[in-house]
C-alpha cells in the first residue's frame, strides 16, 4: 500500500512538471524578440560601492555601446576606494557619461534603492537601462537590442542575465539555478503575468517608475529594487521581455585568487596614473 502511494505521488510530481514544461516554459523556445527602427535616447544606470575593479571594465564597454543617442550615469554610492578619480577621467573624455556621488544615505532608506532613485531623477532621458557593476554586455548591440521591447507599447523590459561558465560544481549549480529563474520569470512575462526581473538587465521608463510610486512599498527591505519593482509595476503597466543573445548581460564571478590579484594590481596601476596626470595639470 505504501509503495503505491510513493509511486503515486511521483507519477503526480512527473505529471506537474511535464505540464510546466510543455504549456509553461516550451513556448518561450518559440518567442520571437519584437523589431524596431525607433532608437528611443537611453540613460543607462548603474549604481556601485567601492566596485573599481568592476568599473574599470564595464564602463568601457558601456561607453562603446553602438547606439546613436545615450548617456552612461554612474551613481557613485559612498564608495571608499578610487572610484571618484577613474570616473573624473571619463567624464573628461566622454560628454555621455555622468557621475551622481552620494556621500550619506539616509539611515531610513536602503543604500542601493537610495543610489537607483537618485539615479533615476538625475537621468537625462524617459528611458532607461540598468545593470549592476559587476555584468558585461554580452555585445555591442546591447542597448539597441533592449530597447526594441518598447516597440509593442511596453513600459518595462525584462532581459536575461547568465553567469559566465567557469569549472566546477558550484558554478554548475548557480548557472543551472540562474537559468532556471530566467526561464520562469521570462515565460510568465511573455503570457502577461509577469512577476519579477532581475537587475542585472532591466529596463523601465521614468513615467513607469513614478506611477508606481517608485520603491516605496518596499524601500525598508534589503532587496527589491528589481523583482518588487517590476511585480508592483505589472498591476497597470505592460511588461515585453527581451532574449536575444546580444540583449543579455553576463555576471563576472570571483576568479581563482591568483589571477583576481593580479588583475587588481592593473587596475590601481591604472588609477595611479590617472592620479599623477591629474596633479600634474
Amino acid at each position: 500500500m505504501v509503495t503505491l502511494i510513493l509511486l503515486g505521488a511521483l507519477a503526480l510530481c512527473v505529471l506537474v512538471q511535464l505540464y510546466f514544461v510543455f504549456f509553461r516554459f516550451l513556448p518561450l523556445t518559440k518567442h520571437q524578440d519584437p523589431e524596431s527602427d525607433v532608437q528611443r535616447p537611453v540613460s543607462v544606470i548603474v549604481a556601485a560601492h567601492d566596485e573599481l575593479e568592476n568599473l574599470v571594465e564595464l564602463l568601457p564597454a558601456l561607453l562603446d555601446q553602438d547606439y546613436p543617442e545615450f548617456e552612461v550615469l554612474l551613481v557613485n554610492d559612498r564608495s571608499e576606494d578610487d572610484t571618484e578619480f577613474y570616473t573624473y577621467e571619463l567624464e573628461r573624455q566622454f560628454p555621455n557619461f555622468r557621475v551622481v556621488t552620494i556621500k550619506k544615505t539616509p539611515d531610513y532608506l536602503n543604500p542601493k534603492k537610495y543610489a537607483l532613485a537618485l539615479g533615476i531623477r538625475a537621468a537625462k532621458y524617459e528611458h532607461m537601462l540598468f545593470t549592476d557593476a559587476d555584468c558585461r554586455p554580452c555585445s555591442k548591440n546591447w542597448i539597441q537590442k533592449m530597447q526594441s521591447g518598447y516597440q509593442t507599447g511596453a513600459e518595462v523590459v525584462l532581459g536575461y542575465a547568465p553567469y559566465a561558465h567557469l569549472k566546477g560544481f558550484l558554478n554548475q549549480l548557480i548557472r543551472y539555478e540562474t537559468l532556471l529563474t530566467g526561464i520562469q520569470y521570462l515565460s510568465q512575462a511573455s503570457r502577461g503575468r509577469a512577476y519579477m526581473g532581475v537587475g542585472r538587465n532591466l529596463s523601465y521608463t521614468k513615467a513607469c517608475f513614478f506611477k508606481n510610486k517608485g520603491f516605496a512599498s518596499h524601500i525598508k527591505l534589503m532587496g527589491g529594487d528589481d523583482d518588487l519593482f517590476v511585480r508592483d509595476a505589472a498591476n497597470n503597466s505592460k511588461v515585453s521581455i527581451v532574449i536575444d543573445k546580444e540583449a543579455q548581460t553576463i555576471s563576472v564571478p570571483k576568479r581563482r585568487f591568483g589571477s583576481g590579484l593580479s588583475r587588481k594590481e592593473d587596475t590601481y596601476r591604472l588609477v595611479g596614473n590617472i592620479k599623477q596626470q591629474t596633479e600634474e595639470e
